[in-house]
């Protein structure tokens, strides 16, 4: 039974309701709760909770969920640097005798490695660019259906901590290989593979 000045809003038509929201004017509200108290004692798997409550609850559940999930993008974004670092160490390390021959033919060590850095910041700016365009096409139609919102936010820190890593990533996993590859000596890097 509800007291004159309450609503009721709810999925009412759904087979099976996971919350039904009573609201009241303040004065009768604390009445309220303990009609619905009384009224849904006997039945199993039912709570009445005050609107503050409710909001903490939500709140709670929603920041364990934020810590879920951003351990969940560590690990992805983890296993995604070192498989990305290791193809650029094995590319890096294919190429000795290219780099033996610009050795040979005069290019000194200095200038062969702004070369290589250029090539790197290059991949990287490129794989930064594409990815979040991939990233913009799947998440866009998840976040309208979630939130309402037209694209997925990230803030511009994370997202400057993760081009920046990004970025330190590509160029270690290029040039410390590099600098392996130099200490070959130029003759003896024509005629054999890293």
């Amino acid at each position: 039974m509800l007291l004159p000045h309450a609503t009721v809003a709810g999925h009412l038509t759904s087979p099976m309701v996971d919350r039904i929201l009573v609201s009241a004017e303040s004065e009768t509200s604390t009445t309220l709760d303990r009609e619905l108290e009384s009224a849904l004692a006997g039945t199993p798997g039912v709570t009445v909770q005050t609107a503050r409550a409710f909001t903490q609850a939500s709140e709670e559940a929603t920041e364990q969920f934020v810590w879920l999930e951003a351990m969940a993008l560590g690990v992805i974004t983890g296993f995604a640097g070192i498989a990305a670092a290791n193809t650029l160490v094995m590319v890096t390390f294919e190429r000795l005798r290219e780099v033996s021959m610009l050795r040979l033919i005069g290019m000194n060590p200095r200038r062969l490695r702004r070369v290589v850095r250029l090539e790197a910041l290059t991949v990287v700016l490129a794989g930064l660019g594409i990815g979040i365009a991939i990233a913009l096409i799947i998440l866009r139609p998840l976040v309208l259906a979630a939130t309402g919102a037209s694209f997925p936010y990230l803030p511009p820190e994370l997202m400057a901590v993760i081009a920046a890593g990004t970025l330190m990533v590509g160029l270690a996993a290029t040039m410390l290989p590099l600098r392996r590859l130099l200490r070959v000596r130029a003759i003896d890097g024509v005629t054999r593979r890293a």
